[in-house]
C-alpha cells in the first residue's frame, strides 16, 4: 500500500507482457480515502489499464489516479504453458477411441 495524500493505493495483483509481445500493463487496485475524522472510506476497487487511462478511472475532486506500470515482481508463478513456451504445447488433433473389436453373433452350436 502506498499512501499520496489522503489516498490509499494498494495494487492487489498487477500483470505486465513480455517485451516479446504487444505492451499491455494492467492491474487490480483499492483506492481508499482517509477522511478528516481518520475514517478509511473506499473510493475505488477494479482493474486499471496502462494503455487506457480513462477506462476505469479513479473519481476524485483532487487527485487522478491511473497505472503506469509494474514495479515489483509478481511472487504468482506463471501459468504452466508460459514456463514451457508455446512452442511446447500439443496441438494435434485428439485421437479417436479404439472401436471394440467385432464379435461374431453366437449361433448356438457347441464345437
Amino acid at each position: 500500500t502506498v499512501q499520496f495524500g489522503a489516498l490509499q493505493v494498494t495494487p492487489r495483483i498487477c500483470y505486465s507482457r513480455p517485451e516479446t509481445e504487444e505492451p499491455k500493463t494492467d492491474s487490480f487496485v483499492e483506492v481508499d480515502e482517509i477522511t478528516l475524522d481518520r475514517k478509511i472510506r473506499r473510493i475505488f476497487t477494479g482493474w486499471m489499464f496502462a494503455e487506457s487511462p480513462g477506462l476505469n478511472a479513479v473519481e476524485h475532486a483532487v487527485y487522478d489516479v491511473w497505472l503506469k506500470g509494474c514495479k515489483q515482481k509478481s511472487d504468482v508463478p506463471p501459468p504452466e504453458a508460459a514456463k514451457t513456451g508455446a512452442s511446447q504445447v500439443d496441438t494435434s488433433k485428439p485421437k479417436a477411441a479404439a472401436a471394440p473389436a467385432a464379435t461374431e453373433p453366437d449361433s448356438g452350436e457347441a464345437n
